[in-house]
């Protein structure tokens, strides 16, 4: 009857255990925020490397979703279509060209992310470029 008891308290500790892994896979450092949608989010910063987050959210407006006090990725308080910073690195125009360009499933986006509606699954990207002149050919 003891083996039996071992046997069963064994068990218990192995579900347990297993359950605690589990738990702790949810936990993923790149998911921010919280509510019933969800979205990714790339963010290629000036140096080439690429992070991907899980975004879930409750708001609409992806600027919205992106200031959110649990997201952080846009400071607060960010004037409407007129962001320069994403997680702390800035692009000055001014300075050297650079930009935050938007895109929204793989496309660069048709509008700014002040005026884009979150859709779910949908997959969002800021990459950090720099403006040449060349680039004017492209728009004639």
């Amino acid at each position: 009857m003891k083996k039996l008891n071992l046997i069963i308290l064994a068990f218990i500790l192995i579900v347990a255990a297993a359950a605690l892994f589990a738990a702790c896979g949810d936990s993923d450092e790149n998911t921010l925020g919280s509510g019933g949608t969800s979205f990714t989010l790339e963010i290629t910063g000036k140096d080439g490397e690429s992070v991907t987050y899980t975004i879930k959210t409750d708001e609409k407006i992806l600027s919205d979703a992106l200031m959110h006090k649990d997201v952080n990725i846009i400071p607060a308080g960010t004037l409407v279509n007129d962001f320069d910073t994403i997680k702390g690195v800035k692009a000055d125009f001014t300075a050297d060209s650079a930009y935050w360009a938007f895109y929204e499933n793989g496309d660069f986006a048709a509008d700014s992310a002040f005026n884009t509606e979150i859709t779910a699954g949908a997959v969002y990207a800021f990459k950090y470029e720099v403006f040449e002149m060349g680039d004017w050919e492209d728009f004639e």
